[in-house]
């Protein structure tokens, strides 16, 4: 609503601020993208922006999570579905 400046989660206008501001500024660094990859980047700086307070050791730490926690899903959706890998 009007002059609401915080919603009821506590999530302020100024959050939405920093991580534009912080977007402009990836982007023109790399001088352009192609419309075909936006969606990839948007992606990864949503992902960089919102775990920017992770040491490197931490932030791959997740990553790995991530990745290892797809695989597992995949082989899942292989193995229920009676589809051979080999």
């Amino acid at each position: 609503s009007e002059g609401e400046y915080v919603n009821k989660e506590g999530n302020h206008i100024n959050g939405l601020e920093g991580f534009w501001g912080y977007l402009k500024r990836q982007l023109s660094s790399r001088g352009g993208i192609r419309k075909e990859k936006r969606n990839l980047y948007l992606s990864e700086y949503i992902w960089r922006y919102n775990n920017r307070k992770l040491s490197t050791e931490e932030k791959i730490n997740k990553l790995l999570f991530l990745l290892v926690k797809k695989i597992c899903m995949l082989a899942c959706w292989v193995y229920a579905r009676g589809i051979s890998c080999i």
